[in-house]
């Protein structure tokens, strides 16, 4: 069958046979290393590199990163919000009612409210206002969301009122 293919019979055995090379088993350890690495890494070149070199294994980041293209593996990025973009008008004729005075001396004398932007994989942005007591600086109300909405904030209000 070779002569009919006109190539050398140790080409044939060599593809009918084929045993990887130490170098290779090495690549493939180390492909499955940064995997693993990268699978348990939030902020994932620099940190997986740091992981497999106080594992023992000598590497670089050109070289992690070689692997983790070769492997198709990519991070969650997420587009960090523009606070700028979105700020709607403030009338003038608000009064600065708390002059950065933040103690308080007895219980509900202030209040101050907030909204945290939270991102989650299968929802997106999502919102969570909180309504917090100045005197013991605890959250005494807070409502969880997916839109920002004046609601939102009424729903903290409404739950801290309720406490």
């Amino acid at each position: 069958m070779c002569k009919a293919l006109k190539f050398a019979r140790s080409t044939y055995y060599e593809a009918l046979v084929r045993i990887p090379s130490n170098k290779e088993k090495e690549y493939q350890r180390f492909s499955i290393e940064v995997k693993e690495s990268f699978e348990k890494s939030v902020i994932v070149l620099l940190r997986s590199t740091v992981k497999l070199i106080e594992k023992g294994i000598p590497c670089s980041i050109k070289r992690v990163q070689l692997h983790i293209q070769c492997q198709g593996l990519r991070s969650v990025v997420v587009k960090k919000y523009n606070y700028k973009a979105n700020q709607g008008k403030v009338s003038d004729n608000k009064e600065n009612v708390l002059n950065r005075d933040f103690m308080a001396e007895t219980i509900n004398q202030k209040r101050v409210t907030d909204i945290t932007y939270i991102y989650v994989l299968r929802e997106g942005w999502t919102y969570r206002a909180s309504v917090m007591d100045l005197y013991d600086r605890k959250i005494i109300g807070y409502v969880y969301g997916k839109n920002m909405t004046a609601d939102l904030a009424l729903g903290a209000l409404k739950n801290a009122c309720l406490t």
